[in-house]
């Protein structure tokens, strides 16, 4: 089964490398913490995570937004103080929340294939085992039950009524913090109710519906 992408809005691009240090330099900058970078690439950011022997940079947006990957990267490199030559490399993430093909005649999708990504973080699934099992149940049930191959569509719907909603959500959440960054990111930064609410939706305590109305709700109480 194969369905490109008809928009560059549909996907966003991410560009990744590892930056070799000593572990006690790693320590002095991030201890247990980690960097993130807004304003880097339209429609996403920039990232330093921290390793034993070594940072993993990465850059990410959304495609129409973020023409020039590479350079991006390269400017986001020096900005962060990293000036060595480095390889980078990268790949295309299909944004979640689209409508997409995830069953064929005779092939199922899933995780970041099917388009089940949280749009705002450009992370797949918290537990990626779900749709996995939704796919192994639906294909046995065919098999054992010699029903018909048409009967692969009641995988889509499985997924939908489990995270399509939270999906769907990330989208118009992304979309929202990116669209109105300059007030949205000074909430999240000087607000810590506002945050608490967004690290509940990471850890899937809260989905992004839910996180959107008590937003609405609380707004002017910020």
């Amino acid at each position: 089964m194969r369905e490109t992408c008809r928009y560059q809005w549909e996907y966003g691009m991410r560009v990744v490398t590892e930056v070799p240090a000593k572990e006690n330099e790693i320590k002095e900058r991030l201890g247990n913490n980690l960097e993130l970078y807004f304003g880097i690439a339209g429609g996403g950011y920039g990232r330093i995570f921290p390793h034993k022997n070594y940072y993993s940079v990465g850059t990410g947006g959304v495609a129409k937004y973020f023409p020039y990957p590479t350079k991006s990267m390269l400017d986001f490199l020096r900005k962060t103080g990293f000036f060595g030559k480095y390889g980078i490399h990268g790949h295309r993430i299909l944004r979640g929340g689209i409508k997409r093909r995830v069953t064929g005649s005779r092939v199922l999708l899933v995780r970041e294939a099917a388009r089940f990504v949280d749009t705002f973080s450009g992370e797949g699934l918290t537990d990626p085992i779900i749709p996995r099992q939704f796919a192994s149940e639906v294909i046995a049930g065919i098999c054992l039950c010699c029903e018909n191959l048409k009967d692969l569509d009641i995988y889509k719907s499985l997924c939908k009524i489990e995270f399509g909603t939270h999906l769907k959500y990330s989208l118009m959440f992304s979309k929202i913090i990116h669209r109105f960054s300059d007030r949205t990111f000074k909430i999240f930064t000087s607000n810590e109710k506002m945050a608490d609410k967004y690290f509940e939706v990471v850890d899937f305590r809260l989905n992004y519906k839910d996180s959107l109305h008590w937003c609405l709700l609380n707004f002017k109480l910020m």
